[in-house]
């Protein structure tokens, strides 16, 4: 196995990972054959008072002894998973580093999740004897589509969240060609257009009179609202490290960068460098900058007096809004690369350790975890009348959580990766996903509505693949309005639809 592969072991999401490895069986002399082992097997694995299936399936193809993973919560169905040895009484699937002891007696293969596939957690397993899983029908995803008003071909991939203002009626658009764009959001209509040095990640934020844009060049731009003209750019990294596109073995998957919050006084704004910074906002100064042990790409979020934000570094930290001084700290395991989301009391704060959490924002003790089997929460919920909308990474789900103690209200399954922040208005909850090539579970790009009170999908208007592109679908963060859903998708297109459907029910 090369290095490429056990750094992708360590970065890549659980389908991605396991379809690159390679299938054959090393048996070395031993007590147990792989021919015992021929067969499907199941477990079921417990935490957090949830539970859910794991089957492995050893067989014998061309002569060579394979073996396969099924995992039904996340649609991974009969994958190769890897090569494996035997010694003893020990099978060991060698690049995931996961060991099952063989108890002839009660014929079971017992052993602990690896931590390539369940980061932090480590759950015993018992798989014993299983009847075959047929493989699922694909769904279909079979619904109304939106009444489009208008589309706008931009200059690049849309990542960034839109940002809309209801006073000027524009919308702000930043693409990873570095361009930051108002358009009209009744006709589509460019007002203005202005280039940064770097591609914007980080969804534009409208302050009073003016837009205040982050790029990867390193600077946060503010802008003239009216006209797009640069009032002022403060550096904001102080040497980071490039953002890096998928396929590279060094990809963090950081996908997003952080926005701008402010309250009378200050702007605040995250780094890839590992800081907060906080400046001023008339001549973009800094008042002071906290650093954390890795970057900070999740938007920060205030509370009274506080500033709290989230690092790669797997801590989130709440620090005095007036001079960036510590007061508290929390360790959550996994890396933390979303937003801030602060609702009812609570911080709420996804993790790639599989966990929603929720923290109390004065003093960083925890007050829930949800915790998602097999999938990342790079999702930054939005909270409505005490209800949390999620999106979620290969759980393919899209949850309305109660925010007060993170019981289940009811879960959507959605056609691929929802990264992006959801949106809601009136009973709709507007979501977007991400499809992939070269994946081991199907993933498809697509924008959809959900109804709030039954989690019925109301319509999808689905995304076609991109000639050439490894991704595709909707990565930015919609905006719903009073009439209308606009959304962004990686090819650079800004749609505005009419809010259609979700009724009452």
């Amino acid at each position: 196995m090369t290095s490429c592969t056990r750094i992708l072991l360590r970065s890549m999401a659980i389908g991605a990972l396991i379809a690159a490895l390679p299938v054959t069986a090393v048996v070395h002399a031993a007590t147990l054959s792989a021919t015992d082992l021929e067969g499907w097997w199941s477990a079921q694995a417990s935490h957090a008072g949830d539970q859910t299936e794991i089957a492995i399936h050893f067989t014998e193809e061309n002569g060579k002894h394979n073996v396969r993973l099924t995992i039904p919560v996340i649609g991974f169905w009969e994958s190769p998973f890897g090569e494996f040895e035997i010694a003893g009484e020990q099978v060991t699937l060698k690049a995931l580093k996961f060991s099952l002891t063989y108890d002839p007696t009660r014929q079971l293969l017992t052993g602990i999740t690896p931590e390539e596939i369940v980061p932090v957690y480590r759950i015993p397993l018992e798989f014993r004897r299983a009847e075959p899983r047929p493989a699922p029908t694909p769904p279909k995803w079979n619904y109304p589509r939106p009444t489009q008003v208008w589309e706008y071909q931009g200059d690049g991939a849309i990542w960034a969240g839109l940002e809309y203002d209801p006073k000027s009626g524009q919308l702000i658009v930043g693409t990873d060609a570095g361009s930051a764009i108002a358009l009209d959001a009744a006709s589509g209509r460019v007002n203005w257009m202005m280039g940064t040095g770097g591609r914007i990640r980080a969804q534009p934020t409208v302050l009073g009179q003016h837009v205040y844009v982050s790029s990867d060049d390193g600077n946060l731009y503010k802008l003239d609202q009216r006209t797009g003209s640069t009032i002022w750019r403060a550096r904001i990294d102080q040497g980071s490290q490039p953002r890096l596109d998928l396929g590279d073995e060094k990809f963090r998957w950081d996908r997003y960068g952080s926005s701008v919050v402010a309250d009378d006084k200050r702007l605040f704004v995250g780094s890839r460098d590992g800081n907060v910074y906080a400046l001023d906002p008339v001549r973009g100064t800094e008042i002071w900058r906290f650093r954390t042990g890795d970057m900070v790409t999740g938007t920060p979020a205030l509370h009274g007096d506080l500033v709290l934000f989230s690092s790669y570094d797997k801590h989130a930290y709440a620090v005095k809004a007036q001079d960036g001084s510590l007061q508290w700290k929390r360790g959550l395991q996994g890396e933390l690369p979303s937003d801030v989301v602060i609702a009812d009391d609570r911080a709420l704060i996804g993790s790639r350790s599989y966990d929603l959490n929720a923290l109390d924002p004065s003093s960083g003790e925890m007050r829930w975890q949800r915790y998602v089997w097999f999938s990342w929460i790079e999702s930054a919920p939005i909270v409505r009348d005490g209800v949390a909308y999620v999106g979620t990474s290969d759980a393919l789900k899209l949850f309305a959580l109660d925010v007060k103690d993170g019981r289940r209200v009811w879960e959507r399954t959605l056609p691929g990766w929802s990264w992006s922040r959801p949106a809601v208005r009136g009973n709709c909850v507007i979501a977007g996903t991400v499809g992939a090539r070269a994946y081991s579970m199907p993933r498809d790009g697509a924008l959809l509505a959900v109804n709030r009170a039954s989690g019925a999908i109301e319509w999808l208007l689905p995304a076609p693949p991109v000639e050439g592109a490894k991704q595709w679908g909707f990565g930015a963060s919609p905006i719903a309005t009073e009439r209308a859903v606009y959304a962004a998708d990686l090819a650079g297109r800004v749609y505005a639809h009419l809010r259609e459907g979700c009724s009452e029910s």
